[in-house]
């Protein structure tokens, strides 16, 4: 087992889980990393091998190969990306301080659909069910999409103030947590009634 870490150098580590955190290699990229890493198990014939993406602030997306660190491709979505890199099904999201979104298709490095919030994002999308997952701006108005095409199913504002973390889904207790910057975490039910 391994750990990936960035830094705001541009650079990537893979290191190993011992006691002193040897280091497996390490990439330089072209600019600062705020975005956690995503790692991409293998899942399928055409997607064989563990993979990770990184995006730099200045949101150029790289596919690493995890055991070789081949860069397998690059996508410039020619954004600022701070917020994480989101698996939801077979996309990875990515959302900008322009305020778009982006779902990337993971094996070709091709952006499959976009949309766009009002407000910069600073936070990944949280799947809230089978189909459904949402997106919420620093100023806390949603999206709730559709992941398969983005398509929006509903819009609203959860009148919190100011957000800067990604929602969490407890999908047990039909839950979605947000932080919010006035030191609050707020709880929703995502029951439908």
């Amino acid at each position: 087992m391994n750990v990936i870490c960035t830094t705001l150098k541009g650079q990537v580590y893979n290191l190993k889980m011992d006691k002193n955190g040897t280091e497996i290699w390490c990439i330089n990229l072209d600019s600062p990393i705020f975005s956690t890493p995503l790692v991409i198990p293998p899942c399928s014939a055409i997607h064989t091998e563990t993979s990770i993406l990184v995006s730099t602030v200045k949101g150029v997306i790289y596919k690493i190969d995890l055991n070789t660190k081949d860069i397998l491709w690059t996508l410039n979505t020619q954004m600022h990306v701070f917020a994480p890199l989101s698996l939801i099904d077979i996309y990875a999201c990515v959302a900008s301080r322009e305020g778009k979104i982006h779902a990337i298709d993971i094996s070709k490095g091709s952006i499959q659909w976009s949309l766009t919030m009002e407000k910069p994002i600073n936070a990944g999308i949280c799947k809230v069910s089978t189909n459904e997952a949402i997106v919420v701006d620093n100023r806390a108005n949603y999206k709730l999409i559709r992941p398969s095409d983005g398509f929006e199913l509903f819009h609203g504002s959860l009148n919190i103030g100011e957000t800067f973390s990604t929602p969490l889904m407890n999908s047990t207790a039909n839950i979605l947590l947000i932080g919010s910057r006035d030191d609050n975490l707020y709880c929703f039910s995502t029951e439908k009634k």
